[in-house]
């Protein structure tokens, strides 16, 4: 996931947009998550342009990506119409905490794409996702 951040003038709120990064080569069909080695395919090459065409007129304050290849890989693309800015990566902005990276697609469909469900109290559940994404928001906007 990427975090945008707009430039605004003192007294406006912070606008943040999360883009989603594009379609993932995923040559075993897995449930990738965290697990790294996951670039963007030709398909998700096209759609972060289309992400940096659509932003870019917009005045941008900064970008943070997760770790994630793929994230950072979309968001250098956007950058590229961003002249001076910097990639910044922010690990609150990861994917899901959960058991089942690497699984199979016929796997997670069989539990209806469920992955919060029966999982270890370590694993992250939706209300954990939310207090991360809260954390990086005040975190975004005081910088």
């Amino acid at each position: 996931m990427l975090g945008i951040v707009l430039m605004r003038p003192d007294k406006i709120p912070t606008t943040i947009y999360f883009v989603r990064h594009g379609h993932v080569r995923n040559p075993n069909d897995v449930y990738y998550g965290r697990l790294p080695g996951f670039p963007l395919s030709e398909e998700g090459l096209h759609q972060a342009a289309a992400s940096r065409d659509a932003l870019a007129g917009i005045p941008i304050a900064a970008i943070y990506s997760s770790p994630q290849l793929r994230a950072r890989q979309t968001a250098r693309v956007i950058l590229s119409a961003h002249e001076g800015l910097a990639l910044n990566i922010s690990e609150l902005l990861d994917e899901v905490y959960s058991p089942f990276d690497g699984y199979p697609h016929s796997k997670m469909e069989e539990r209806n794409w469920d992955i919060y469900s029966g999982v270890d109290r370590k694993y992250e559940q939706p209300v954990d996702v939310l207090r991360r994404i809260k954390q990086f928001i005040a975190e975004a906007c005081k910088e």
